[in-house]
């Protein structure tokens, strides 16, 4: 035992001789030291925190939501020349399944579109968000007013050209003066000012209400018609509680094979992407980057 406790106190003293003749490379070999540390901490903690902002943001949302639409959200094995000739959603198919799909809370139609410029009077704002929607929107996406309202269902089977702002575009158009009944002007047409949403902030996926417009999808439709490469068309379709969604989504696929008439041994031609599916994704590329 004193064998060992002296060959322990040596290599200690050894240690520490080695430490004061070797001062530069002591310090170096701390300064690396402390460097790993710090850098790992600064890994995690940023993976962590982006582990957290996604989280959140996917925590205001209803995981078992259904985005019906011919883009896949996520990694797939079908080659990329294959789905870029998959068949746009339909208009048609928004209303077929609104009749005939089960357990459902809401459905809307949606385009997905580029970003355009909005003005009122000598007040121009560039490079808005579009979001021309069916008036299920507001029943799938909660959104919160600070004046007026979104529009009816009249409105959007119409494409009436009403419009609904976003808390930043509001301001930037209006400043003070209030946004309610006034003109805008949009896809060179003219556009009534009907409500201006709560100011929400930019989520994690890029999506930011407050820089966004909202008016009827039929519009859209009457200006560009129903196969325009301007735009994605996408059906979101927002569960009942409590739904079977694997069943819910068996049920959907199988209603549009039929109605697109897809045989048996034909691949989907379409994709039905699920926020739960993706939530999964997201904690599989957390913990491979925390590994």
């Amino acid at each position: 035992m004193i064998v060992y406790l002296r060959l322990v106190g040596e290599s200690f003293n050894f240690a520490i001789n080695a430490l004061r003749n070797n001062k530069l490379r002591t310090m170096l070999s701390l300064l690396g030291v402390t460097i790993g540390i710090f850098s790992i901490i600064a890994v995690l903690a940023a993976v962590d925190s982006l582990d957290k902002k996604v989280k959140g943001t996917l925590s205001n949302l209803d995981k078992n939501t259904i985005y019906f639409t011919n883009v896949s959200f996520g990694p797939t094995e079908i080659p990329r020349w294959k789905t870029e000739q998959f068949p746009k959603v339909g208009y048609d198919e928004y209303q077929y399944l609104k009749r005939s799909l089960g357990n459902v809370d809401n459905i809307c139609f949606q385009y997905i579109a580029k970003k355009e410029n909005i003005k009122y009077e000598t007040e121009t704002v560039n490079q808005i968000s579009v979001v021309p929607a069916t008036y299920e929107f507001l029943g799938v996406k909660s959104l919160e007013f600070d004046e007026g309202r979104f529009f009816s269902e009249s409105e959007s089977n119409s494409g009436s050209q009403v419009i609904v702002l976003g808390y930043e575009v509001a301001q930037s158009l209006f400043k003070t003066t209030e946004a309610l009944g006034k003109t805008v002007r949009m896809y060179g047409q003219r556009f009534t000012v009907i409500g201006v949403v709560k100011k929400q902030g930019m989520g994690m996926f890029g999506e930011d209400n407050d820089s966004s417009v909202f008016f009827p999808a039929n519009f859209i439709r009457r200006m560009y018609g129903d196969n325009s490469d301007l735009t994605i068309p996408v059906i979101i379709i927002k569960p009942e509680k409590g739904a079977d969604v694997p069943a819910l989504k068996a049920e959907l696929t199988q209603k549009i094979r039929s109605d697109r008439g897809l045989k048996a041994g034909e691949i989907d031609n379409f994709f039905v992407n699920i926020l739960s599916g993706l939530t999964d994704l997201i904690d599989n590329i957390v913990g491979q980057m925390n590994i």
